[in-house]
């Protein structure tokens, strides 16, 4: 005969009313933790795709991307035909004379043009003068193909170009004169040539400041318009 049996019955009938709050505070205590350790863990990040790592590169009227090492420098071929260039004026702010220079590659593939500010003029005749060119508006040219503009086939850019027709300063500052305009890219390869009647080209400030300023290439004429200036200097 075991006397302890009513004994062991309460307990257990003690513990089973107790169940649902704390029978065994260790274990509903470490079942809580893991509860909110399940809760709280991140979701895995989704796998990286292709578009989101892959750099752009630079394209027609814009800089900064990365060239593929493929494309060619615009004017690399026998006859320089791949690029056309077209000088639209506006001499309304005489003695300013603004312009835009409209680019367009005539090639049936994607070509490169880069290179700082180079912009002359047949100041002797079959013999062109490098004028002191600086640059128009906000932005930078790219000195290396890497980081060029892109030209794409029929897809012309636009730069602004401006300077000044008699000196504001200095009545003796010497200008230099000539009827052709031409813009040199990519280390000389490149060199287009545009019609300037009476061009006359002037330092904006003291002798051997700028004497013609052009901006980077952009994909709309406004865009380029809009970096003209309309002051005498």
């Amino acid at each position: 005969m075991n006397v302890r049996k009513p004994a062991a019955l309460a307990a257990l009938t003690a513990c089973a009313v107790l169940a649902l709050t704390a029978c065994d505070p260790e274990d509903a205590g470490s079942a809580a933790s893991g509860a909110t350790t399940a809760a709280s863990a991140p979701a895995a990040a989704p796998p990286a795709t292709a578009g989101a790592t892959a750099s752009k590169a630079a394209t027609g009227g814009g800089t900064g991307g990365t060239v593929g090492a493929d494309v060619p420098i615009c004017g690399n071929s026998e006859k320089e035909s791949d690029v056309k260039a077209e000088l639209t004026l506006d001499r309304s702010a005489n003695p300013r004379i603004n312009g835009v220079i409209k680019l367009t590659n005539t090639s049936g593939h994607d070509c490169v043009v880069y290179g700082g500010p180079d912009l002359r003029t047949n100041h002797v005749p079959n013999e062109f003068t490098k004028l002191k060119s600086g640059v128009l508006g906000t932005g930078s040219f790219a000195t290396d193909k890497a980081h060029g503009t892109v030209l794409r086939p029929n897809a012309p850019v636009y730069q602004a170009v401006s300077w000044l027709a008699s000196p504001p300063v200095a009545a003796n500052a010497t200008c230099t004169t000539g009827e052709v305009l031409e813009l040199v890219r990519n280390e000389q390869v490149l060199t287009l040539t545009m019609d300037v009647k009476d061009g006359r080209y002037c330092p904006v400030a003291e002798e051997g400041s700028d004497q013609i300023q052009v901006g980077v290439p952009k994909t709309s004429e406004a865009e380029a318009r809009a970096q003209w200036k309309h002051d005498g200097k």
